[in-house]
């Protein structure tokens, strides 16, 4: 007869299940530091950080949530320009071409 064993994990159960990943997510999404998510959330930043290196679905997942809110501040900025918004407009490029539209900084 073949019996199957089952692996079992050993040591302390991971802190980071689901529920705490969708805070994390959450978190990072609405633009919160990866310290306040982690503090959101209830996990420390070095657990944070231990999984997102260890764990590349985790890394992935959360460098989308971390990079979602500059997506949305800038989808804004924009539309603010398409309506011709021109303080948004100047705003906007002397942060794009700093060399071209920054104002010279004083000596």
């Amino acid at each position: 007869m073949n019996k199957q064993i089952e692996k079992k994990k050993l040591g302390r159960p991971t802190v980071l299940t689901d529920r705490v990943k969708d805070k994390l997510e959450s978190a990072l999404c609405s633009g919160f530091s990866v310290s306040a998510a982690c503090y959101f959330a209830g996990v420390g930043t070095s657990t944070f950080y231990e999984n997102k290196s260890l764990d590349k679905e985790f890394s992935e997942r959360m460098t989308r949530a971390e990079e979602y809110a500059t997506f949305r501040a800038r989808q804004v900025i924009l539309q603010a320009i398409d309506k011709g918004d021109v303080m948004a407009a100047m705003w906007f490029m002397e942060r794009k071409a700093r060399f071209e539209f920054a104002p010279p900084k004083p000596m």
